[in-house]
């Protein structure tokens, strides 16, 4: 019988800007449903925005970091080498850290109470169903070299 290797990815449990997005139409729908709507000050929706703003540039910066180093950026897709420097010299996952930000952020501009109820949800579908999963393929791939960098650089910002 023909020995078949595993996919040379992730296997996420979905695409982490799909969880979010996703995670963003269900609190639109369960605020049309049961409103925990919040008022919110001018100044608050800007703060909200430049939240937004900030991850935006954070998840653009890093994405940079992978195109550099010529590998996926996409979960679904293999990784050919380990991203250490700029931002992931400091968190091992800047993408994810500022999805939680900008999360946080639309609720706030938008004065959406369900992401706030939502948000832990986001953080346990990143850390378990994506990050759990990264870390289990990047170990078995790269070995010592990953594990040394899990060892020097933190998971969350």
């Amino acid at each position: 019988m023909p020995q078949t290797n595993p996919p040379d990815h992730a296997r996420v449990i979905a695409s982490p800007p799909l969880i979010m997005l996703g995670l963003f139409l269900a609190a639109l729908a369960a605020e049309y449903f049961w409103p925990v709507s919040f008022v919110r000050p001018v100044l608050l929706y800007w703060a909200g925005m430049g939240m937004m703003g900030i991850a935006g540039a954070v998840i653009i910066g890093s994405a940079g970091y992978f195109h550099k180093k010529g590998t996926n950026v996409e979960t679904w897709k293999p990784t050919e080498t380990l991203v250490t420097t700029g931002l992931y010299a400091y968190s091992r996952n800047p993408i994810y850290s500022a999805f939680l930000i900008f999360f946080t952020g639309l609720g706030i501009a938008s004065g959406n109470g369900w992401n706030f109820i939502l948000l832990p949800v986001l953080y346990l579908l990143l850390r378990h169903g994506v990050i759990a999963r990264e870390e289990i393929y990047l170990t078995d791939k790269f070995g010592d070299t990953y594990r040394q960098y899990q060892a020097k650089v933190r998971r969350w910002l």
